[in-house]
């Protein structure tokens, strides 16, 4: 017995100090078992056209897919869409049913909605667990021929703009040459055009930038400890404006991401910690839609480490690299986009070119891999008339799953992005991952092993109608009181639930049209 003791002593033993040797290695298995156990969920909706007159009806499909693998799911059964003002307030909403990844359904958009641009939002009841951000959105224009369009106060006539600007890596420090990214946008979220110039505090011009599209562009600079920076904006037809760059750091760390060629990608540290001896290591980790990629250490020699890495091993879609120093600690992050090769190719058309009014339209279609063999594919498709009014959508699948869905905020003309393959569209797309980080979790709760508060159960049998059974003459909530729900109805449905201890009572209404 006593062997055996010793024997487990010793193997325990063994397993800490590998554990302390490899921490990336640590790292990585506290991402993975932290992503075990958080579905992530992601809804598409593709709606019949953009542009609406009021009292039309809006159609629209929806498609449910597991966030990390973009698999259609078949898990929650309801999604909620509704249509919101610009004040982000809901005037119309409706629950839809979910099967086996996809469901359908319309809105009839009353004469009672002003002529204004509106936001369709579509969620699960699970997905209310995590931040709103992550609920697919999208623009539309709606136009009611009935009433004028009025002016309201809260639409100035001043020009108003969103100027900010992204560190990369999250960190100016101290002489350490750093690329600054910007973003430039009007109150429609459109990018603006402009000049910039960047000033010491002795209002030196030390660069001067513009924006290469859509209002985002980004400089190389060096910073020197005790100065303060700022950035002269001069938006074209607008008065200049002045905005402080983020505080340069003393000491700390900077990522640096590069294409070298060869299909490689090669990532520096650089450091002015003082503490950084020369036997410091440094950690990184990186992952491609919450699917661990990679998990790599490097020392530090003379303040710099560098990271190399063939791009095919990357998922497709966007790379969250985070860097860690030498206690485990997160210092720096860094997005990379793979643009999706192996798509799924959809060709056909019409049979003939021309028809008469009224005549019969029949379409033929085809879906393959990318390698020619024939696939099955859950499609959908609108027919309307492309005019002045109405332009093809700027917002697809593809685009939504692999781009839009993983950075936060708007992102304009996304499309753009993936239908290109120009050095123009490269840089932009750098552009876009250094202005739009985002993560679906906080790498603080990886490293406690604590996962999100779970307040909304997913419905995976149908709706799920909830409430509160309280005692009628003190008001106390009255829990193991018997509690009946029914819905009178061609097929007429009945449930009961019995009230917890603080008196909730829940039923679960299957099947839900």
């Amino acid at each position: 017995m006593k062997k055996y003791i010793l024997f487990s002593y010793l193997l325990l033993l063994e397993c800490i100090a590998w554990a302390q040797s490899q921490p990336q290695e640590l790292l990585l298995q506290q991402f993975t078992n932290y992503q075990s156990k958080v579905l992530q969920e992601k809804l598409f909706l593709h709606t019949d056209k953009e542009f609406y007159l009021a009292g039309e009806i809006l159609w629209f499909k929806l498609y449910y897919v597991e966030g990390s693998t973009h698999r259609p799911l078949d898990i929650s059964k309801i999604a909620y869409v509704e249509v919101l003002d610009r004040d982000k307030k809901p005037v119309l909403q409706t629950k839809v049913s979910l099967s086996k990844g996809k469901g359908n359904g319309s809105l009839l958009l009353p004469q009672t909605l002003t002529s204004d641009q509106y936001t369709i939002r579509a969620y699960t009841h699970w997905m209310k667990n995590f931040a709103p951000e992550f609920f697919f959105e999208k623009q539309l224009t709606l136009v009611n021929t009935l009433y004028a369009q009025e002016e309201t106060e809260t639409r100035s006539k001043e020009r108003k703009y969103d100027i900010q600007f992204f560190p990369e890596g999250g960190n100016l420090v101290q002489g350490i040459e750093s690329k600054v990214a910007f973003r430039a946008v009007n109150q429609e979220g459109k990018g603006i055009r402009f000049r910039g110039f960047l000033l010491s505090h002795k209002n030196d011009t030390l660069v001067r930038f513009q924006p290469s599209r859509f209002g985002i562009g980004a400089f190389t600079f060096t910073p020197v400890a005790g100065m303060r920076y700022r950035a002269v904006i001069i938006p074209e037809g607008a008065k200049p404006q002045i905005m402080e760059l983020p505080k340069v750091f003393e000491q700390g760390y900077t990522l640096s991401l590069a294409e070298p060629g060869n299909g490689k990608i090669r990532l520096t540290v650089s450091t002015a910690s003082t503490a950084a001896g020369p036997t410091e290591n440094v950690y990184l980790i990186g992952h491609t839609r919450q699917q661990a990629k990679v998990a790599a250490v490097a020392a530090l020699y003379q303040g710099k480490a560098v990271f190399t890495m063939e791009a095919g091993i990357l998922g497709e879609g966007i790379t969250n690299f985070t860097l860690f120093n030498s206690i485990q600690q997160p210092v720096c992050e860094r997005l990379y986009f793979k643009k999706p090769t192996h798509l799924l190719s959809i060709e056909g058309g019409p049979e003939a070119t021309t028809y008469a009014t009224r005549q019969r339209v029949d379409v033929q279609l085809t879906a393959a891999d990318h390698l020619k063999v024939p696939q099955e594919a859950n499609l959908s498709m609108a027919v309307y008339l492309l005019d002045s009014l109405q332009a093809l959508p700027k917002a697809d699948l593809l685009s939504y799953l692999y781009l839009t869905s993983d950075l936060k905020g708007t992102i304009e003309s996304p499309e753009y992005y993936l239908q290109n393959n120009s050095a123009e569209t490269k840089e932009a797309v750098d552009h876009l991952m250094l202005t739009h980080g985002w993560r679906r979790f906080a790498w603080q709760d990886v490293q406690r092993g604590q996962t999100p508060v779970v307040r909304f159960a997913p419905e995976y049998e149908g709706l799920l109608l909830s409430g509160v059974i309280t005692d009628k003459k003190t008001g106390a909530s009255a829990p193991n009181v018997s509690a009946f729900l029914s819905v009178p109805d061609t097929l007429p449905q009945f449930y009961g639930g019995i009230s917890n201890s603080k008196g909730e009572v829940q039923f679960s209404i299957y099947p839900f049209t």
